[in-house]
């Protein structure tokens, strides 16, 4: 499985698709796990492309089963 990186440490390549860990507000210890995030221009996008902000970690996708 993926390990988590943080974004202070490095960003994903541009128009990557990832899972993000986000927190609720800028110092919150609270925070979501959000699925098939596209990284794009320097920020990270949920579906409607809207920016998601607060993102601490980020991992890539999965590998697409197989047979």
């Amino acid at each position: 499985m993926s390990e988590w990186i943080s974004v202070e440490d490095d960003l994903p390549d541009n128009e990557l698709f990832v899972d993000v860990w986000a927190q609720s507000t800028k110092n919150s210890e609270y925070g979501i796990r959000i699925v098939n995030v596209l990284f794009k221009d320097g920020k990270f996008h949920c579906r409607e492309l809207s920016s998601i902000e607060y993102v601490t970690h980020w991992m890539p996708l999965p590998d697409c089963p197989k047979d």
